[in-house]
């Protein structure tokens, strides 16, 4: 069994993309040693006295805001902790998947949306959440077959209930026809059960999916080259990557499964 911890970045009124990045984990044999590699971050970044409960948050990380304030925590710092994050997917093996909204064009095609800033950011979270249930569904079927998955996601309050609707359309074979949804690898048959909801604390590989998440965003903007050499250590891991770039399969041994499902991403 694989679970998939998801996050997101970029759902703030300001922002042009939206991503939810996924970490695909197997069950038995990632699990226990991912938590332990992240448990082994904190002890070698973190001072003993803050690190029992301490959580990575990228957008701190890379802003030097809160915790980790760049008056006190210097760039230099902060960027080792960044490589440090961007280099699991490699260390583990591990396939990381997306999916995106674009702020401007949701807002064209959905007018309904009245060009209210916090619905448009909600309805950005969940089309994005949905795209990237899509990929995790196509990874599932075509490079795990014999296998089931369960997403896990932070919980957020105002979203979750966008999500949940979005994720009951994906499972209902009626809803997709009705609403004209491509249906190559739907309805959901490898993704099981409702998504989970779940707090970085108590499940700590969400703090991949966070740092996934905005490097990819990042990336997306174009215009923050100092992101770069992260978004180059994910770069071989992820199964769907931004349309116009060239796909770059995993340098060590599995480039399979990687590698031959790699699609481009996005118009």
């Amino acid at each position: 069994m694989r679970f998939i911890y998801v996050d997101e970045a970029g759902t703030s009124q300001n922002n042009p993309h939206t991503v939810v990045a996924g970490a695909v984990v197997h069950g038995d044999d990632q699990l226990i040693p991912l938590e332990e590699h992240l448990d082994g971050l904190v002890e070698k970044h973190i001072p003993k006295e803050d690190r029992e409960g301490f959580v990575f948050h990228m957008t701190d990380l890379w802003h030097g805001s809160r915790y980790f304030d760049r008056r006190k925590w210097a760039r230099e710092k902060r960027l080792e902790i960044i490589k440090d994050i961007a280099s699991i997917p490699r260390h583990f093996e591990m396939p990381i998947l997306f999916g995106m909204a674009v702020r401007a064009e949701s807002v064209k095609r959905y007018p309904q949306l009245n060009g209210n800033p916090a619905t448009t950011s909600l309805f950005c979270h969940s089309i994005a959440f949905m795209g990237c249930t899509f990929v995790a569904e196509h990874l599932m079927r075509e490079v795990h077959p014999n296998e089931v998955a369960q997403l896990i996601a932070e919980n957020h309050d105002d979203a979750k209930r966008y999500i949940q609707d979005a994720h009951a359309i994906f499972r209902n074979p009626v809803e997709i026809k009705r609403r004209g949804i491509d249906d190559r690898y739907l309805p959901l048959e490898r993704i099981r059960n409702n998504v989970l909801f779940s707090e970085k604390a108590e499940c700590k590989p969400l703090q991949l999916a966070d740092a996934c998440a905005f490097i990819i965003r990042m990336h997306l903007r174009g215009d923050e080259p100092m992101i770069d050499p992260y978004y180059q250590q994910i770069k071989p891991w992820l199964s769907v990557i931004p349309k116009g770039e060239e796909p770059y399969a995993a340098p060590i041994g599995p480039a399979y499964p990687y590698g031959p499902m790699v699609e481009h991403y996005g118009k």
